[in-house]
């Protein structure tokens, strides 16, 4: 690390020339033909339907069908759904006013929206990065802001030391300026942000940098997995997008009618659905009759039906996604809360395995959003004897069974009520205004034990 941060200091474009070669031998490969085969682009392998070439009859060209099936995106969106299409619940060990501000601060940036779409380019293109900055309006009043960052805002050079720890991190993104491609790179350590500019290879340090990295550590969040999450069901999507495609084909060649014809034929004067065949004789003396006949497809597709339903499968039972149908749906009825998690078991365990790694990059947003707090925006919650910490709890996109939940708890409590009349007032979705309500409950009441005493008895 000692070597460059040597180099990241120096303004010789050599030295930064060396900085950069060192930070990019950590990018990731193949993270765009990873985002073009998810937006449904199909010339990465050569099985793919997009390598399938036109053909050439007779002088002209027919285009294929190359039809590409969105397998990947369904996998993938229903897999960070599994994990953040409900918003995770994020306890601290202890309430006070800087808890409070950061738990304030994520619902600001919106973080659990931010999760969802950052799990999808992960799951997707293999890593993706969210970064927090400050900005500073000039009055004094300083915000956190925070970006997620994917392969369409350029590439990413995590640097880690020898214990797997982050020590640097590189963002490298191009624009065109002048009508020249001006290459920008810029990279935070936990002290320092550093920016250069590179126009025709030649690197430079841009003026003012490098400046201090006032979160105190690096505001950076980066994920990432050694392969998309279609890598082990992706051969059986090439196949089956390709015998798709050719079957679709089958059905075009087929589908107006062509006839094969033997001998002279006429067409009857004043009707066109009419033909007239003739007796013809050969040089032989045969006499051969004049035939039509269409051309058809005899055989059954059923060898075709049996692989696309077995593909299908495959795809979606080896990569634990849930496929149900409408038609599915249809037919369930309702169902106990253990029965619907059942059916997705699947999805859910998958997601359990994913919880692990985005627990660590939930708990370092955290850490990265307090630090921008208690050194940028409220320097006075910074508290002396400071152990804040929080728990992460992942909750479930499944529907919740409430009257199955009700239930059980009423028998269990021996058939007790198990809520206050002010609890289930605050959780009733028709009331619009709850104190109001709260407030006519108690009125009600008061009546009730007026009328609960009974005439007034005179002595």
């Amino acid at each position: 690390m000692a070597d460059i941060l040597e180099l990241l200091n120096s303004t010789e474009p050599e030295n930064i020339k060396k900085a950069h070669k060192i930070l990019s031998q950590n990018a990731k490969k193949d993270v765009l033909n990873n985002a073009n085969e998810y937006n449904n682009k199909r010339d990465v392998r050569k099985n793919q339907v997009g390598k399938r070439q036109n053909k050439v009859t007779g002088g002209e060209v027919i285009e294929v069908n190359k039809i590409a099936i969105p397998f990947q995106r369904k996998i993938v969106q229903s897999a960070s759904s599994f994990l953040f299409g409900s918003p995770v619940n994020i306890v601290p060990n202890e309430v006070n006013d800087l808890t409070e501000t950061i738990l304030d601060k994520w619902k600001e940036l919106r973080l659990d929206a931010t999760l969802l779409k950052f799990a999808e380019a992960v799951k997707s293109e293999t890593e993706a990065t969210i970064i927090f900055y400050e900005v500073n309006k000039g009055d004094g009043n300083i915000k956190l802001k925070s970006r997620l960052l994917t392969s369409k805002n350029g590439k990413y050079y995590p640097y880690f030391d020898e214990y797997g720890d982050l020590t640097a991190f590189g963002w490298e993104y191009k624009k065109t300026e002048n009508d020249k491609e001006v290459v920008y790179l810029y990279v935070y350590t936990e002290d320092q942000e550093f920016r250069y500019k590179s126009v025709d290879g030649n690197w430079q340090l841009l003026k003012g940098y490098p400046v201090v990295n006032l979160f105190g550590k690096i505001p950076v969040v980066y994920l990432s997995q050694e392969s998309p999450e279609w890598e082990y069901v992706k051969d059986l999507i090439d196949r089956f997008e390709m015998t798709f495609s050719k079957f679709c084909d089958t059905n075009d060649y087929f589908a107006d009618p062509k006839y094969v014809i033997k001998g002279k034929v006429y067409k009857v004067k004043g009707d066109s659905k009419s033909i007239r065949l003739e007796m013809v004789q050969t040089s032989d003396g045969k006499i051969v009759s004049g035939d039509v006949s269409i051309l058809s497809w005899d055989r059954a597709p059923e060898s075709l039906k049996l692989e696309f339903d077995t593909l299908v499968l495959l795809i979606y039972f080896l990569s634990d996604t849930t496929n149900l149908t409408p038609a599915d749906l249809k037919g369930l009825g309702a169902m106990s809360g253990v029965a619907l998690e059942l059916m997705f078991m699947g999805s859910i365990l998958k997601a359990k395995w994913d919880e692990g790694d985005y627990s660590v990059a939930i708990s370092r947003m955290l850490s990265i959003i307090k630090a921008g707090v208690t050194n940028i925006t409220n320097p006075n919650l910074k508290l002396k004897d400071d152990d804040t910490s929080f728990e992460v709890k992942f909750t479930s996109v499944l529907p919740k069974n409430l009257k199955e939940i009700v239930e059980t708890l009423v028998e269990g409590s021996g058939g007790k009520a198990i809520i206050s009349q002010e609890t289930a007032t605050e959780l009733n979705p028709m009331i619009k205004n709850k104190d109001r309500e709260k407030e006519r409950l108690r009125q009600e009441s008061n009546l009730d034990k007026v009328q609960d005493l009974g005439d007034t008895i005179k002595y």
